[in-house]
């Protein structure tokens, strides 16, 4: 079964002409969304790894789910930290994931970097977002055709 691919589009907010503004606000939809997913992932009993750029970003996500109240807590760690045997989410960053073998969570990889998946082997579903940022929004639809090339199963929504 080829693994299932959802793209997201954040929204433009256009009611901020300050473009530092409609970056941080671009950047705040996508670790919503990707939190979601990832509860919403984790109910359904889902192992799932969140993929960033950077390690400042994984610990801004890290951040951003503790924030949740109680009764909708995320088991979950950045890499590195927590139990031998993980937990159902695992935050990684870029410099990591290129060393790793294999990942511990592969039925949800849900990705808030800018890079395509090389490694599809046992990962039933990538979750990727396309910002409203052209450049970034050209990065997106190139990972697009590269999961089309290599057989994906595709679907595109908004938030």
């Amino acid at each position: 079964m080829p693994t299932k691919v959802i793209f997201y589009a954040l929204s433009d907010d256009k009611a901020s002409e300050d473009a530092k503004k409609v970056v941080e606000n671009v950047e705040q939809q996508a670790l919503q969304k990707a939190a979601e997913l990832t509860l919403e992932s984790v109910s359904r009993k889902a192992r799932v790894t969140v993929l960033c750029d950077t390690q400042k970003q994984a610990e801004a996500f890290d951040e951003f789910i503790w924030q949740y109240p109680p009764e909708r807590f995320i088991p979950h760690n950045l890499y590195g930290e927590g139990p031998d045997m993980g937990t159902p989410v695992e935050i990684l960053w870029q410099s990591v994931y290129q060393s790793m073998r294999q990942l511990r969570n592969k039925a949800v990889l849900i990705n808030l970097s800018q890079a395509y998946i090389e490694q599809q082997s046992g990962i039933q579903q990538i979750i990727d977002f396309v910002p409203h940022d052209e450049e970034l929004k050209v990065l997106a639809r190139e990972r697009y055709k590269r999961y089309k090339q290599a057989g994906c199963q595709l679907d595109y929504q908004t938030v």
